[in-house]
């Protein structure tokens, strides 16, 4: 019997890749038998190795680092060296073999590698194109909170003269924090021109692909430089040189076959001429993948069959308002059916349309069994009438899951899905079925509480027979005034009366003017405003639940992600000019959005702290806070999709009262014996500003963000944060 044993580094340096392996090369490690001709018969798919961690007590495995093979490598960065404990684990059909690793420090820091990330900081599925952001991931050691310079190139052929040969496209300065910068980058198409215009030498165009790639640098050390790989990026002005004349082959030469001269048939098989070449015919269809981006804008690129793989999506490629409030599969879901009713050039736009209503009928709450107690339920409201018209009922429906009650969904548009032209009419069929068509009229009458209708106040009506009229013609355009308080746009409309119920044949307070009416127009601004412009920060951009994680060579566990929008934004050292659109965007999807593009407001009229917190939140993937609440900071103590933590950790948001108001910013670290707070508004500026931590109330992180017991204790600050200023 002899002995499975881990043989490499157990204390490895930060930022140094290094090699392990279950053959006796280097060190050792605790081991468990193995037979050795078991051993001798081993194939890499058999040697499989893993990281774990140690988190709130409870070893962790970290399937991102999931490797086989005989020897291996692994590269731990800056993060590692704050984990409690670090565990390398090797298993060969069963047996087990465990090294325990406590990285050291770096003896000098440096830029050790740059990976390329998609928009949503993810590894890349599909080719770059023109049009696309590249994200890069600069990682470096021992040099934290250090401002590292990143820039794209467009590469003409040689990475070591940078200055000289290649295109410079964009330099970006940010913070390095965690042992993780980060620079974004929009590939313009407006640079191709510049690719194309500048060759390399010896070279006649730029060819089928532009190159382009990013390096990162400390201190403008150019020797120190490192380079991420290239990106090939599809020339869009590339044109195939015109082929060469075609060389006769052999047989073409030679003339008519002796069959052909003899004048027999070709049909005649019982005469063989002999061959003169042999003809190789593989069995596929080329394909060009990067092309295919190109070609069209709406297609998905696919791998070919022969190594597609099951963890591919079209979630992101194919996203639509309010999307992340879904799974994966509800949200191709809503594009089959609304590929199936508009077609698939449009299902996009319809089903952002579409779930707009759907938010705005259920409640904000997406559930296929929600109820409003009148009855009516689901997506839509269903009615029991309506429910009747598809072939089913109200019940049945509440007891479906999202995706199947879409299918009932689909049918209850069909018949009329021809005339659906705009949202509006699209929400007019749900709620107002007669009106179908006037969408485009804002003047249209939808309700109106001064009709007659013939049965009077109902007094003479049986209950029965009320609850049957309710939901029919003229009753509902009466009646439906008074039940849709949101539509009620005028001054003072949208207060309580004291108004004849003719359901419970008795007076109540119900909303709106006494004889009010409700027009096109209200609805359209109630459905455009509060849940279709609302939907557009609901696009999901964060991990499709049905793609098995990209396996990674790092041991480098990023902690509070959303966090690397906020640096993007520090590194930009944004003030309050009056003037300044990129702290007027935090206001985007605000009320005050409007007045900051019209110019009647700016950013040092309204107080811009919580809009800086909600515009990193919603931009990362969660849902923010509503309306005004998007400038009141206290709001996020109580944020919904929110958990207070009552102690700091790297990345909380942090809520403090002030007089007359509140404040909210960032934890980013501690400095001596304060915390650090990243947040804008501190100092007429977004900025990093040292406060005592009893001066915050609450720190809230997302619900489903799991919390290490190694993050309470905060990482020194090592940069100049400023003291404590005016937050107003």
């Amino acid at each position: 019997m002899s002995k499975l044993k881990i043989y490499g580094k157990a204390n490895p340096v930060v930022g140094i890749k290094e090699y392990y392996s279950i053959n006796d090369f280097f060190g050792s490690s605790h081991p468990t038998s193995l037979d050795q001709s078991q051993f001798q018969s081993l194939s890499d798919d058999e040697i499989k190795w893993s990281i774990w961690v140690l988190e709130r007590g409870s070893w962790v495995k970290k399937s991102d680092n999931n490797k086989t093979g005989r020897t291996v490598h692994y590269t731990f960065y800056q993060r590692s060296l704050t984990r409690k404990g670090i565990r390398m684990l090797v298993d060969v059909n069963g047996e087990k073999a465990v090294l325990d690793i406590k990285t050291e420090k770096s003896t000098q820091g440096k830029i050790v590698h740059v990976d390329l990330l998609d928009n949503n900081y993810n590894k890349p599925t599909r080719p770059f194109a023109y049009g696309d952001w590249i994200i890069a991931k600069v990682h470096c050691v021992d040099m934290e909170l250090l401002p590292v310079k990143v820039t794209l190139w467009e590469d003409d052929g040689d990475k070591t003269k940078q200055n000289t040969t290649n295109v410079r496209i964009e330099t970006k300065i940010s913070d390095i924090l965690n042992g993780i910068a980060y620079g974004k980058f929009y590939l313009n198409p407006s640079h191709a021109w510049l690719a194309n215009a500048k060759l390399a030498k010896g070279d006649k165009n730029e060819g089928e692909f532009h190159e382009y790639y990013v390096t990162a640098e400390i201190f403008e050390k150019i020797s120190k430089r490192v380079a991420s790989k290239n990106a090939n990026i599809p020339n869009p002005d590339y044109k195939p040189e015109a082929q060469a004349p075609k060389k006769q082959t052999p047989a073409e030469k030679k003339g008519p076959s002796k069959k052909e001269e003899k004048g027999i048939a070709k049909s005649d098989k019982n005469v063989h001429d002999y061959y003169e070449t042999k003809v190789s015919v593989k069995n596929e269809i080329s394909t060009n993948p990067v092309w295919e981006k190109i070609n069209s804008v709406m297609k998905v690129w696919m791998p070919d069959e022969k190594n597609k793989k099951e963890n591919t999506c079209v979630c992101k490629e194919n996203n639509f308002y309010w999307s992340n409030k879904l799974t994966c599969k509800e949200r191709k879901k809503v594009l089959e059916v609304c590929s199936s009713l508009w077609g698939e050039a449009n299902k996009k736009e319809k089903a952002s349309e579409l779930m707009s209503i759907i938010h705005l009928e259920s409640a904000n709450t997406f559930s296929p069994s929600v109820d409003n107690g009148v009855g009516f339920s689901g997506l839509i409201q269903f009615s029991d009438a309506a429910a009747k018209s598809v072939g089913t009922t109200r019940s049945a429906l509440k007891k479906m899951t999202f995706i199947e009650q879409m299918d009932y969904v689909k049918k209850y548009f069909e018949p009329k899905k021809n005339q659906l032209i705009t949202m509006t009419d699209l929400y007019l069929l749900v709620v107002k079925p007669n009106a179908v068509g006037h969408g485009n009229n804002p003047d249209y009458i939808l309700f109106d509480e001064s009709i007659s209708v013939p049965d009077g106040d109902g007094s003479n009506t049986s209950y029965e027979q009320r609850m049957i009229n309710i939901n029919r013609e003229p009753w509902v355009t009466k009646y439906g005034y008074a039940s849709n308080p949101p539509f009620m746009k005028e001054n003072d409309e949208h207060k309580l009366r004291e108004k004849w119920v003719y359901t419970r044949q008795r007076k109540e307070q119900r909303w709106g003017f006494h004889n009010g009416k409700t027009t096109v127009a209200e609805v359209t601004q109630e459905l455009k405003e509060e849940h279709y412009d609302r939907g557009a920060s609901q696009i999901f951009k964060g991990r499709c639940e049905d793609i098995e994680e990209e396996k990674s060579e790092s041991t480098d566990f990023e902690r509070a992600p959303w966090m690397k929008l906020a640096w993007i934004e520090e590194a930009k050292k944004l003030k309050e000019t009056g003037s300044n659109e990129e702290i007027q965007k935090f206001f985007n999807n605000t009320p005050y959005e409007k007045s900051m593009k019209k110019k009647t407001e700016n950013e040092k009229d309204i107080p811009w702290c919580a809009a800086f917190v909600n515009w990193v939140m919603t931009n990362y993937g969660y849902t923010g806070l509503n309306r005004f609440d998007t400038v009141r900071a206290l709001k996020w103590a109580t944020w919904p999709e929110g958990k207070d933590l009552k102690k700091p950790i790297y990345g909380a948001i942090a809520v403090k009262t002030r007089k007359g108001g509140g404040h909210v910013g960032f934890v980013v670290g501690k400095k001596g014996s304060k915390i650090v707070i990243l947040g804008g508004n501190q100092g007429n500026a977004l900025q990093c500003v040292t406060y005592n931590e009893s001066d915050y109330f609450a720190y809230v992180v997302p619900k489903n963000y799991d919390v290490m017991e190694d993050e309470y204790n905060l990482v020194e600050y090592n940069g100049n944060p400023a003291k404590k200023t005016s937050e107003k």
